[in-house]
């Protein structure tokens, strides 16, 4: 299935190569982006898999040469898969013109000390260290690779994307898409360097991307590039270079991925950029994520074929109904593979994109960003929306409780207190904490602006990134949040009391929100709610459910809400949501 997989990326690619621009994006219906690292991908991936008098991969080569040097962009990324074609060049005693013009092209990439994300930053440490030869520059970097990799994991394993430093903040924010990168890079320069310590690094990493897979084609759905098949590529590279045999936990992992990608194949050849087509960052681009996947795919293929196998290591599994998988990210598992898995954001994480116009939710705490019935999903993965389409339709929400205070939008998504306990079969989640602000407040004095502008121009965007470390929580309202989850049968119930002490009333704009997938639909919806005033309601509202349809990357996703509600002042508010779906059999 591996091999079927990276011959159709590459067969992709053919398809899509220009003689005059090289790689061709079919859904920007123009050339690959200039600025990005399709181009040098799609070389290497081609090179890897180059027919006898077949000499096409340099059409995309040649194309990127042909760009100015203040048009490149993402070069550590570029450089990177430079690398690694020399290396096969090498390899193979290719012709002295083919290695030059990779050296030159590699001399147009600048790699810097420090980057927005510690992926990036990780990256140019792979660079320094693929680079430098046998001796002490090879050990310096070997070094810092592993002093960067030490101070950017959790305790638990996870990879810590932002911020730089993350022993000076409370919050850290781990998407999965870049742990996974993460991984890759830390067993690729295991493997390159044959050190040890970094293997066993790797093997630690995989260790915490395991708890968070279904036990089919989906680890995890949490932060930014979620589901994306960035992140998914970065994951099989690292699998396919471990090595191990197809009973492998590992393997298995690698073969439901696969699986899972072949629903996602496109007409064309390409793979969607998620598993919905949807729900994707505007930086990505689906020829040079294709090209990304075929290209690390291939070379790690490759590669594996000249080292020894790896000692299989036992992989520890959980036989509780719930636990802890990293407790400074707050990600929590309860459930099982073989019946209801649910994979929860506890604390909830710093955003790394705070904007005053977008509501960024896929790193809010108290809510599900994988929720599955013998593997097949039942919820998407959070989103992140447009303010003002927020205000039309809250529903767009998801499972984020969204408060209106003093024209103000506030989110019950990060929390301080969190109790997970096993009650035999069920596993129930305690939460206390504070609503904090969900979007940057729009700069509104002349002075501000200018700051504002200065940070998006020449800072990148650092002092807003930078806010979202030092968002004050609002300590006039309290809130707990109950959520159960049953084991044995896909039913899960959410609780949640609001007491307010402001002396100006509150707006709950998405009162029992959640989001849920088409297919399967919950056989059961119940909500119900109580307001200080002694009003309450049970069951279906009046109304109805209010209804939207999500850019989520799971196709198939539909937030849910009921009409808005007001707390008075000093008020309360308390709300319960629970779902069941009937039994579904385990997809073929």
């Amino acid at each position: 299935m591996l091999a079927d997989t990276i011959d159709t990326l590459v067969m992709a690619l053919r398809k899509h190569l220009r003689p005059d621009s090289g790689l061709w994006d079919p859904l920007d219906h123009a050339p690959t982006p200039t600025d990005h690292y399709g181009q040098v991908a799609a070389a290497l991936a081609l090179r890897l898999q180059e027919e006898p008098g077949d000499r096409r991969w340099l059409e995309p080569l040649n194309a990127w040469m042909a760009v100015p040097d203040k048009a490149l962009g993402h070069q550590p990324f570029n450089r990177f898969l430079l690398s690694l074609l020399a290396e096969v060049l090498r390899d193979a005693e290719a012709p002295t013109v083919e290695q030059e013009l990779v050296a030159r092209a590699s001399n147009r990439c600048h790699l810097g000390n420090r980057y927005p994300s510690n992926n990036w930053t990780l990256l140019a440490h792979a660079c320094r260290v693929m680079e430098s030869q046998v001796g002490q520059a090879s050990h310096r970097q070997q070094a810092r690779f592993a002093n960067a990799l030490r101070q950017w994991l959790t305790q638990d394993g996870g990879f810590v994307d932002y911020p730089c430093r993350p022993q000076e903040h409370k919050g850290v924010a781990t998407p999965l898409a870049y742990h996974h990168k993460a991984l890759f890079l830390t067993r690729l320069v295991a493997v390159h360097t044959g050190d040890d310590s970094l293997a066993l690094q790797a093997d630690r990493m995989l260790q915490w991307a395991l708890h968070l897979w279904d036990g089919q084609g989906h680890v995890g759905g949490f932060g930014r590039s979620t589901h994306a098949l960035f992140g998914d590529a970065c994951l099989a590279a690292s699998l396919i270079l471990r090595g191990g045999d197809d009973n492998d936990v590992p393997k298995q992992l690698l073969a439901g991925l696969m699986r899972r990608w072949q629903e996602q194949q496109r007409e064309d050849g390409f793979l969607e950029l998620t598993p919905s087509g949807h729900g994707w960052d505007n930086y990505m681009h689906l020829s040079v994520y294709n090209a990304w996947a075929a290209a690390i795919l291939s070379w790690a293929r490759y590669r594996v074929k000249r080292q020894p196998a790896p000692v299989s290591l036992e992989w520890h599994t959980y036989t509780k109904a719930c636990h802890i998988v990293d407790d400074r990210a707050g990600l929590v598992r309860m459930g099982r593979d073989s019946g209801t898995l649910a994979l929860w954001s506890s604390r909830g994480q710093p955003p790394q994109s705070f904007s005053s116009h977008e509501a960024e939710m896929r790193y809010g705490g108290g809510l599900p960003f994988h929720l599955t019935w013998q593997g097949r999903p039942l919820c998407p993965p959070p989103t992140r929306v447009l303010v003002d389409d927020l205000y039309q339709q809250p529903a767009l929400a998801g499972w984020t409780p969204i408060l209106k205070v003093n024209g103000s939008l506030h989110a019950l998504n990060h929390w301080t207190f969190v109790e997970l306990q096993d009650r035999q079969g069920k596993a129930l989640l305690m939460l206390q904490g504070h609503p904090i602000p969900l979007v940057r407040p729009q700069p509104k004095s002349v002075g501000s602006k200018l700051i504002a502008a200065l940070d998006w121009r020449l800072l990148s965007g650092a002092l807003g990134r930078g806010a979202a470390l030092r968002r004050c929580p609002l300590k006039g309202i309290v809130a707990q949040m109950q959520i159960r989850v049953c084991v044995n049968h896909p039913e899960i119930q959410v609780e949640m009391t609001l007491e307010s002490q402001l002396r100006e009333p509150v707006t709950l704009l998405n009162p029992c929100g959640h989001a849920t997938l088409d297919q399967p639909l919950p056989s059961f919806r119940q909500a119900q709610w109580s307001l200080g005033d002694a009003s309450s309601g049970k069951g279906m509202p009046a109304g109805g459910w209010q209804v939207a349809d999500q850019a989520a990357a799971l196709p198939g996703a539909r937030g849910y809400c009921l009409s808005e509600m007001v707390v008075p002042a000093n008020g309360s508010l308390s709300q319960g949501l629970k779902l069941a779906w009937q039994l579904v059999p385990v997809p073929e």
